[in-house]
């Protein structure tokens, strides 16, 4: 009757008010969403370009080494050895888990590559007590790692590499000395 119809009424306000607010609140919910995961893919490529400027700047580290020599000290710089290490491994895992920034990571490692002294002039001075020195040639570690790095590309890298024609072009670099049986393999084409 009329009180039943009046208390259906009263009871189905409620749920179209509420049913109303779920209206006008997805859209804003959608964009907000919208705007929060393109906020968060800004602020994870901001940290992506941070970790390979950090990582370039590695590259070229170097330390200054006292040396005693006689009476007195000498001192020199010289590449650091671990920070350069890091920094190629370091770029190795940010192109590992960002296929997006891949291709750029292995044109700086190649680039390094051939921009890089010879493997063979790597150089380490050496003091005598009489205070002059000697310039011995070592066989530099980055070539080798990073020759190892590009031999343990994913096969997701190298489809992507297929795809966008990236080619590694080593014609300018000097490889005496670098081991590839255990490395390259038929990766670098």
């Amino acid at each position: 009757t009329n009180t039943d119809h009046l208390w259906q009424i009263i009871l189905a306000i409620p749920v179209l008010i509420a049913a109303l607010a779920g209206l006008i609140t997805l859209p804003v919910t959608l964009i907000r969403l919208h705007y929060t995961r393109r906020q968060t893919l800004a602020e994870e490529e901001g940290l992506i370009t941070d970790r390979i400027n950090a990582a370039v700047l590695w590259l070229g580290s170097e330390k200054i080494v006292k040396v005693t020599v006689g009476d007195g000290t000498a001192e020199h710089t010289e590449p650091n050895i671990e920070v350069r290490i890091g920094a190629i491994l370091a770029l190795e895992r940010i192109a590992k888990n960002n296929l997006d920034v891949h291709l750029q990571i292995m044109e700086l490692l190649l680039t390094y590559v051939q921009n890089h002294p010879h493997p063979n002039e790597e150089r380490q001075v050496q003091y005598k007590k009489n205070g002059s020195f000697v310039i011995q040639l070592l066989v530099s570690p980055y070539i080798q790692i990073i020759a190892d790095v590009f031999a343990r590309r994913t096969p997701d890298q190298i489809a992507f590499e297929i795809k966008n024609e990236f080619r590694f072009d080593m014609s300018r670099a000097n490889l005496r000395g670098v081991r590839f049986e255990n490395s390259l393999g038929n990766k670098i084409s």
